[in-house]
């Protein structure tokens, strides 16, 4: 059923939206944080949120065009991620540009479990390393 729907063009709805990830594993509150895109990645593109078709669905799927990138090795600004509760992917809304009221988002991929307490993890990401202590 599922397939035809697809099929005959029908949009999905997302049921649970992404979580808001607020503590490392200090138990600290863990954005605003400094990171950095790892060397061993491509860019990261950053999505606008308000665009007409924006949805973390559509950022994940690659179904979205880029306003800008944030370069291999360059250093940035993540002001708050949300986890996608169906596939674990990370998405971090960044400081792009400077207009503070237009959200900006990118893709971190999964969340790398390098360490953990009971509070949280060390909030590394696939696409991205954290410089702050978390």
């Amino acid at each position: 059923v599922i397939q035809g729907m697809r099929r005959a063009g029908a949009q999905e709805v997302q049921v649970m939206p992404p979580s808001v990830v607020t503590c490392g594993k200090s138990g600290r509150k863990a954005f605003p944080a400094l990171y950095q895109v790892r060397s061993t990645q491509p860019d990261l593109d950053v999505f606008e949120q308000s665009a007409r078709d924006f949805s973390f669905a559509n950022l994940r799927g690659g179904r979205l065009e880029p306003v800008g990138r944030i370069r291999s090795g360059e250093r940035f600004r993540i002001l708050e991620v949300r986890r996608d509760n169906e596939h674990g992917f990370c998405f971090g809304r960044v400081y792009f540009g400077t207009i503070p009221e237009r959200y900006h988002w990118v893709s971190l991929g999964k969340e790398l479990k390098l360490s953990r307490s009971l509070m949280g993890t060390d909030l590394h990401f696939a696409r991205a390393e954290r410089l702050d202590p978390a």
